[in-house]
């Protein structure tokens, strides 16, 4: 056995392994030091902020009670929180019922909550027409997406209305977070 004494710590090394005991560490400098400018995190490091945004004017048509993506984003291998943000419009006489959505690496399908992704239901209680509500919007809430290779991570949504047309915009974020 022997032992060593480095800043404060005390290791002892066996032949099975090691055990590292330390009184009050004193930490000089921090462990990742953030960035103090508006810059962005590079490709590949703690921070990297991916997004996809759909403008109104590109807006995604729905029909009705089908799953449609409403946009997507790429993602490498990596820890990554992601999360989204939906808004529609319509016709002023459309009737907007209902709402989902989710984030996941399946194409235009929105899982049966609870999933291992995000799913949101937004419930109006009763048909309200766009006209008088103004355009609906809402949040998908953050998950965490942990893969090991690139993948396509999907924001679909799914619309219950009646009598007119129905879109979809909003965007798709995404932050390594390690």
């Amino acid at each position: 056995m022997s032992q060593g004494f480095t800043g404060g710590v005390v290791t002892t090394f066996t032949g099975t392994g090691s055990t590292v005991r330390q009184n009050q560490p004193t930490i000089n400098q921090a462990n990742l030091v953030g960035t103090t400018t508006n810059d962005n995190a590079a490709a590949g490091s703690v921070g990297q902020l991916l997004e996809t945004i759909v403008l109104i004017g590109s807006a995604v048509t729905l029909t009705t009670a089908t799953a449609a993506n409403m946009t997507s984003v790429s993602l490498t291998a990596g820890d990554w929180d992601v999360w989204g943000e939906i808004w529609f419009t319509g016709g002023g006489t459309t009737l907007l019922q209902r709402a989902d959505a989710a984030i996941t690496s399946t194409s235009a399908l929105i899982p049966t909550a609870p999933a291992s992704t995000t799913s949101q239901i937004l419930n109006f209680g009763s048909a309200s027409a766009f006209g008088s509500i103004g355009p609906p919007v809402f949040v998908v809430s953050q998950t965490r997406i942990t893969i090991a290779s690139t993948t396509t991570i999907y924001l679909p949504v799914r619309a219950y209305f009646t009598v007119s047309t129905c879109s979809a915009y909003g965007m798709i974020a995404a932050r390594r977070v390690r």
